[in-house]
């Protein structure tokens, strides 16, 4: 009998081992269905987070095009109201032009001046600025001056005088002025 004991014994303690594995297994099984559910939920947010991206570029695309086609319209309505407030003016400097040259109609050259300035407040309306005056003395800047004649050096600081201004637009240099160097005799006694 002492030989069904210790083989009952020996199930016993192997039953206990399986059971013990059973266990652990049944452990093992546990963690690894909560880690596929982990992956599962991580996996879900990552698609939702790419699928939020993916919408989000979408907006920012659309106000992009909403954005530039506002701008668009903007500078088209800008354009169209300049072009409306010279037309004007240029019909009456066409008409004058037609009048001197194919009516021998005498044309006072005041009206083709008052013309032409309401065509500069137009313009400055605008935002364009003129760069100067003819005549003014101004210290020679070579990104607002330019030298009109061609064999003359002027360094920077020197007194010029301006002969015809520049043009700017939105503090953006168009034209720069057109400038004469004043002789040292008119700078000493402009001076003095």
């Amino acid at each position: 009998m002492e030989w069904l004991r210790s083989i009952f014994l020996r199930l016993s303690g192997a039953a206990n081992q399986l059971q013990e594995k059973d266990e652990v297994i049944l452990s093992q099984t546990r963690l690894l269905e909560e880690l596929q559910r982990t992956v599962d939920d991580q996996q879900h947010t990552s698609d939702e987070q790419l699928r939020t991206i993916t919408e989000l570029r979408d907006v920012i695309e659309r106000e992009r095009n909403i954005q530039s086609t506002l701008i668009a319209h903007s500078v088209e309505n800008a354009a169209e109201s300049l072009i409306q407030e010279l037309s004007g003016s240029v019909i009456q400097l066409v008409t004058l032009d037609h009048l001197s040259n194919n009516e021998a109609q005498e044309v006072r050259g005041t009206d083709a001046l008052a013309i032409a300035m309401r065509m500069v407040r137009a313009l400055e309306e605008s935002g364009v600025c003129l760069l100067g005056k003819p005549g003014e003395m101004s210290e020679f800047d070579e990104r607002r001056h330019e030298v009109v004649a061609r064999n003359v050096v002027v360094q920077s600081g020197e007194t010029i005088t301006i002969k015809m201004p520049g043009v700017t637009f939105r503090d953006r240099i168009i034209r720069r002025a057109m400038v004469a160097p004043v002789p040292l005799a008119e700078t000493q006694t402009c001076g003095s």
